[in-house]
């Protein structure tokens, strides 16, 4: 295995240990953090999707879901890992850009139709896997009927992310597979706006975007 891919797959780093751990779940784990426009950060368009997959005493840890890598795919992947090709119908499919936090660990977000001992629950249609056996699984096709690949996550304090959301940086909304899994990566954004009653575009006009 390629040295700098030599930790893509978490096996017992402090993220593996408090996914592992559901006892002291909080209020954020299992939402959507949907960006939201606002006229404080107007210079900027922002259009980010983040699933919270841990909330505990130690802080917030989510995944950005609709950032997609232009130029990496699981075909790219192979190249860095030793492991088998994938089949044609995933080897296309992007690599996206979890978040800015560890960017060389490997996260998959996935349907709730294949778990392991592994597997981390995040609700009742989302989970996450950490351990590279998934891949194997996707690619003997046992493994789960949608997924996402992600490098990287966020952390956030509790109180930092509640200030955010308080300025009106980022709404909420649970998580639903549908609005992962069902659309395509750049509409993921709007369809969970959607989700929640917002319109996309007139939060775009009245923040003066182009």
């Amino acid at each position: 295995m390629n040295d700098t891919y030599s930790n893509f797959y978490p096996q017992d780093n402090l993220l593996k240990i408090r996914l592992s751990n559901h006892s002291n779940d909080g209020f954020f784990k299992g939402k959507m953090l949907i960006s939201t426009p606002s006229l404080k950060n107007a210079q900027k368009k922002i259009d980010e999707v983040v699933l919270v997959c841990v909330h505990d005493v130690e802080g917030i840890v989510g995944i950005t879901i609709n950032k997609a890598f232009p130029n990496f795919s699981l075909r790219d992947l192979e190249k860095h890992l030793d492991f088998p090709t994938f089949s044609h119908s995933f080897c296309h499919q992007k690599i996206h850009c979890g978040g800015p936090d560890n960017i060389q660990k490997g996260l998959i977000i996935h349907s709730s139709d294949y778990q392991t001992p592994l597997t981390q629950v995040i609700n009742e249609s989302i989970n996450l896997s950490s351990n590279v056996g998934i891949l194997d699984d996707i690619h003997h096709q046992r493994g789960p009927s949608n997924f996402i690949v992600c490098l990287g996550y966020h952390q956030w304090s509790q109180q930092h992310l509640e200030k955010a959301i308080l300025d009106n940086r980022w709404t909420l909304c649970d998580a639903h597979g549908h609005l992962i899994f069902d659309h395509p990566t750049p509409q993921i954004w709007e369809k969970s706006l959607e989700h929640i009653g917002l319109n996309s575009q007139h939060l775009i006009h009245e923040c003066g975007y182009a």
